[in-house]
């Protein structure tokens, strides 16, 4: 016998997905042993600089080699975008922002409706010449 665990992520409601016939339901509960429920970004905006710098030192970054990701006007950008991709887009926004890293700059505000795009636009144009 092989011992195997697996971990899944979804952004649906399986149980529902089963109720309405488009997902297995012996499948189903064979990955329901454990449920964990992860709050989105956009539900607590006030942890997402810490998650935006934690994520940025696991990437190889820190205030000493990368001045412009780690001000409080680019977590605030950050903080203000919507994120509907969640931890993963976050992600990959940061590994652009440091792929194309250089100078420090000065970020700007975003504003409250910010979209990932815009910050992507500024940290390409901006803080990475």
């Amino acid at each position: 016998p092989v011992d195997v665990r697996i971990i899944t992520a979804t952004h649906k409601d399986l149980r529902e997905e089963v109720n309405s016939g488009r997902f297995r339901s012996d499948l189903y509960f064979r990955l329901a042993v454990v449920r964990v429920t992860m709050p989105s970004l956009r539900s607590h905006p006030e942890d997402l600089p810490s998650v935006a710098e934690a994520l940025l030192e696991s990437l190889g970054a820190s205030a000493k080699t990368h001045p412009a990701l780690f001000t409080s006007a680019f977590f605030t950008g950050l903080a203000n975008a919507s994120w509907p991709g969640n931890v993963r887009e976050l992600r990959n926004t940061l590994l652009r922002a440091l792929a194309l890293a250089g100078k420090p700059g000065a970020p700007p505000n975003f504003g409250a409706r910010a979209s990932t795009t815009r910050a992507i636009t500024y940290v390409m144009t901006r803080a990475i010449r």
